[in-house]
C-alpha cells in the first residue's frame, strides 16, 4: 500500500490490521500521533491529514516534549544526509503545516513554541504510557473502572447530542480541530438548463470565499473533486468519507419570475447525516456576490469562527458577473474551443465593469492553457497575460487569485523563480485550500530540484482534490521528474486502480519503466494505451514480438509527426525532446537553443525533464539552462 492509499481522511480504520501498542503512540493536548503508521488523530479519532515530512518533525518534537529541539537536530534526524537545497524554508513550511493541522497560533501557541534562530519546543504535555505488563492489579482495576465511566459518559453524551439536534435551528458547533467542508454543486431547479452556468458559478464562489475565511481552522475541498458528485444519489456520509471532510454544504438555485433567483443552502454534519441548518436567500442583481458571502458567513458562524478576511468582496455590475460566470463554465469544461470561447465572455465582463478583478484572473488561466496547447506563441501569451496580471494586481492585490496569476507570469514566462515562489506562498497563506496553487507550487519546487518539498506539495494538492484524476496522477509525474521511477510506478498503480478509465496513467508507466531501463515494460504500457484508445496508427508500428525495435521505430515516427505539424504552432522544445529520444544529439541541442529564443515555458523543467536526459551532460545544454536561470 502506498502512502496515498491510507484510510480516507476523517474515517477511522476498522480493518483487521494489528494496532500499534499504546506505548508507541504519542499523546499531546487533544491529539494522538502514531509515529509508526504516520497517522495523527484528533480527540474524536478522526485522522488529520499531514504529509510525511511534517509528521516526522512532529514525532521528534513529541518524543522530546518540553525540550528545545534545535534546527540542526531536526535536520539530522528528519532529513539526514540527503541533499536538500533550502532546508530553512523546508523546515519553516513543515512547521506551518503542523500548526495548520493542530489549529495552532504561532503568536500565541498552544502546541509548538518557536525559539528564534534556535529551534522549536512542543509545549503541550505528552503523558507517558506505562508498560501494560508492569501495571499493578489495583491500577488495572482502576483503569477498567475509568473505562466504564468513560463509556457511560459517551453514551449519555450521544443521547444528549441526539436530543439537542432535534430542533430545526441548531446552535453553533464547538470545534477543536481544523474543519474540512465540501461544497457540492448547487442544483439548478430552473426550467432552463442553460442556467447551469449560474448554479455552478455560485458553488465555485462560495467555495473560494470559504477557503479564505479562516484558513487555519476551515479547509475546503477543491471544486474539481466536489463537482464529481454532481449527478449522484449516494449517501452524504459516503461522499464525505471519499472526500475526507467532516461537513457538506449543498443547495439549489431556482429561477422565479423574470430575473429573480432564490438560493437555498443547507449544512450537513457528514458524520451522522444530521442537518445543522437550512436557509433561503433571494439573489439580487444589484448585489451579485452578497448571497454567496452570506452563505459563507453562515458556515463560519456555525463553527464560531472569527472571520479573518474582513474586506467585503467587490460587488460587480450584474451583467459583468453574469458574463464572468458564463466564461468560467466554458473554461472549466477544458476543451480547447471552449477555452477560446471563454475569453470572449471574460472580455465582455471587463467591458461591462473594468473594476471587476476576477475576469482578469480567469483570462490568465485561459491564455496559459491555450499556450500550453500550442494555440498561442509564448510571446503573445506572455504579453496578454502581463496586461491581465497588471490589472488584477491593481484591483485586488491581496487576493490569492491575483497572486497565483502573477506567479504564472513569473514562473513560466519571465523565469523569475524567486518572485514566483513569493507570490505562490503568499497566495497559499491567504487560501491554504487552493489545490491549484499548491499544485503550481509543487511544480515550481520540482523545477528547482527541491524534490521532497515538491512531492509533498503535490500530495497536499491531491488531498484537497482527492477524486481528481489530474491531482492524483501529477504526484506520479512529480516522482518521475524527481527521478524516483520505482515510487512513480507504485503511485501510478494506485491511480490506475482508482481511475481505470484515465489512460494517461499508461504514459506514466511508459516513462517510469523507460527511466528504469526496462524497455519491455515500457513497451507494454505504451501498447496498452494504444489499444485502450483504439490508436490504429500507433498499433501498426507497435509490434509485441519485438518491443525494443518497436520502441525505436515509434520514437522515430513520433518525431516525424512533430516535424509535420501544421494545425498548431510548433514549440522547438518538442523537437528537442524528439531528437533526444532517437539519439540525435546535435539536432536536439539546436532545437533546444531555438526553444530558448522562442521562450518555451517548458524550459523551466529542462533539468528534470526525463525526455531531455540523453543531452543533459552537454555543455550547450548547460548554457541554455544558465540562460533560463536554473
Amino acid at each position: 500500500m502506498t502512502e496515498n492509499e491510507e484510510e480516507n481522511p476523517g474515517e477511522q480504520d476498522d480493518g483487521p490490521s494489528t494496532p500499534t501498542p499504546l506505548s508507541e503512540r504519542l499523546r499531546f493536548g487533544e491529539f494522538e500521533l502514531n509515529p509508526i503508521s504516520g497517522e495523527l488523530r484528533d480527540a474524536s479519532g478522526t485522522i488529520v491529514p499531514m504529509p510525511p515530512q511534517p509528521i516526522k518533525v512532529l514525532s521528534l518534537l513529541a518524543r522530546r516534549a518540553g525540550e528545545l529541539v534545535t534546527r540542526e537536530e531536526i535536520r539530522n534526524e528528519v532529513w539526514g544526509d540527503e541533499t536538500f537545497v533550502d532546508f530553512d524554508k523546508g523546515l519553516n513550511f513543515c512547521i506551518l503545516q503542523i500548526r495548520n493541522a493542530l489549529g495552532d497560533d504561532a503568536k500565541s501557541p498552544s502546541y509548538i513554541e518557536t525559539l528564534p534562530r534556535r529551534g522549536y519546543r512542543l509545549i503541550a504535555p505528552v503523558p507517558s504510557t506505562p508498560d501494560p505488563g508492569s501495571v499493578p492489579v489495583e491500577t488495572k482495576q482502576l483503569r477498567w473502572a475509568g473505562i466504564m465511566i468513560a463509556i457511560a459518559f459517551i453514551v449519555i453524551s450521544v443521547i444528549a447530542l441526539f436530543v439537542r439536534r432535534q430542533p430545526a435551528a441548531s446552535p453553533p458547533v464547538e470545534i477543536n480541530e481544523r474543519v474540512m467542508v465540501a461544497v457540492l454543486p448547487f442544483k439548478n431547479f430552473g426550467a432552463n438548463q442553460a442556467d447551469l452556468y449560474f448554479s455552478d458559478g455560485v458553488t465555485e464562489e462560495i467555495t473560494m470565499h470559504l477557503g479564505s475565511i479562516h484558513p487555519e481552522r476551515l479547509g475546503v475541498v477543491a471544486r474539481t473533486s466536489a463537482f464529481a458528485y454532481r449527478e449522484t444519489d449516494r449517501d452524504i456520509r459516503e461522499i464525505a468519507r471519499e472526500l475526507g471532510v467532516h461537513y457538506v454544504l449543498e443547495g439549489s438555485v431556482r429561477r422565479g419570475d423574470g430575473e429573480t433567483r432564490r438560493i437555498t443552502a443547507q449544512l450537513i454534519d457528514a458524520r451522522d447525516g444530521s442537518h445543522l441548518w437550512a436557509k433561503t436567500w433571494d439573489y439580487r442583481d444589484e448585489d451579485p456576490l452578497a448571497t454567496q458571502t452570506a452563505i459563507a458567513m453562515q458556515v463560519a458562524a456555525t463553527f464560531r469562527l472569527e472571520v479573518l478576511a474582513e474586506r467585503r468582496p467587490y460587488q460587480p455590475v450584474a451583467a459583468a458577473h453574469d458574463a464572468y460566470l458564463r466564461g468560467k463554465q466554458l473554461l472549466n469544461d477544458g476543451g480547447t474551443a471552449q477555452i477560446q470561447a471563454s475569453i470572449e465572455h471574460f472580455d465582455r465582463a471587463i467591458a461591462e465593469d473594468p473594476l471587476f478583478a476576477l475576469p482578469f484572473v480567469a483570462r490568465v488561466d485561459a491564455l496559459h492553457l491555450l499556450q500550453m496547447r500550442d494555440r498561442l506563441t509564448p510571446k503573445d501569451a506572455r504579453d496578454q497575460i502581463a496586461q491581465a496580471v497588471s490589472r488584477s494586481m491593481k484591483l485586488a492585490p491581496d487576493t490569492s487569485g491575483a497572486l497565483v496569476a502573477r506567479s504564472i507570469l513569473d514562473f513560466w514566462y519571465d523565469w523569475n523563480f524567486e518572485d514566483a515562489m513569493s507570490d505562490i506562498e503568499t497566495a497559499i497563506q491567504i487560501n491554504p485550500s487552493d489545490a491549484g496553487a499548491r499544485h503550481d507550487r509543487g511544480w515550481l519546487l520540482i523545477a528547482l530540484g527541491r524534490f521532497d518539498e515538491g512531492i509533498d506539495e503535490m500530495r497536499l494538492a491531491q488531498r484537497l482534490d482527492p477524486v481528481s484524476p489530474r491531482a492524483n496522477i501529477d504526484v506520479a509525474w512529480a516522482m518521475i521528474y524527481a527521478g524516483r521511477f520505482d515510487l512513480a510506478i507504485e503511485e501510478a498503480r494506485r491511480v490506475q486502480g482508482r481511475f481505470p478509465e484515465f489512460y494517461e496513467v499508461q504514459h506514466c508507466f511508459q516513462t517510469a519503466w523507460a527511466g528504469l531501463g526496462n524497455e519491455e515494460a515500457s513497451f507494454e504500457a505504451l501498447h496498452s494505451w494504444a489499444v485502450a484508445r483504439d490508436r490504429l496508427e500507433d498499433l501498426a508500428i507497435l509490434d509485441p514480438s519485438n518491443p525494443a525495435r518497436s520502441l525505436q521505430r515509434y520514437r522515430a515516427w513520433r518525431l516525424q509527426q512533430i516535424l509535420a505539424r501544421t494545425e498548431s504552432l510548433s514549440d522547438p522544445l518538442d523537437l528537442a525532446r524528439g531528437y533526444a529520444s532517437v539519439g540525435g544529439t546535435e539536432r536536439a541541442l539546436e532545437a533546444l537553443e531555438k526553444a530558448l529564443e522562442y521562450g518555451s515555458p517548458g524550459l523551466v523543467l529542462m533539468r528534470v525533464d526525463p525526455s531531455l536526459a540523453p543531452i543533459r551532460h552537454e555543455d550547450r545544454f548547460e548554457a541554455v539552462a544558465a540562460r533560463v536561470g536554473i
